[in-house]
């Protein structure tokens, strides 16, 4: 199963999407009537890429669990800082899922 978004669904999601917020997290997000879910992970450009690539990692493993059973029909963009990587895993899930919460996507 695919779940990575196209340029052109993430450019979609990220300029048209509902907005939830928690910390400093911030959910992108449309609804998709296909039934499957995609996402993708947005880090400034100015971040290292070392740096870009572990926040990346550390959040794709956060969200697959939470989506990979669900049929919900969405298309999801992520939106971490810089700092992110300096957050524990723990915290840095706690914190997606409370944007998830409160965007009611869980």
């Amino acid at each position: 199963m695919h779940y990575s978004l196209s340029r052109e669904e993430f450019s979609e999601v990220f300029e048209k999407g509902k907005r939830a917020s928690c910390g400093r997290i911030t959910l992108m997000y449309t609804r998709d009537n296909a039934g499957s879910f995609k996402f993708g992970v947005a880090v400034r450009k100015k971040t290292a890429p070392c740096v870009r690539n572990k926040i990346k990692r550390r959040l794709r493993s956060i969200l697959l669990p939470i989506f990979k059973t669900a049929g919900l029909g969405l298309r999801l963009v992520v939106s971490a800082p810089p700092d992110s990587d300096e957050a524990d895993f723990a915290g840095l899930k706690e914190t997606v899922e409370k944007a998830l919460k409160s965007a009611a996507l869980t």
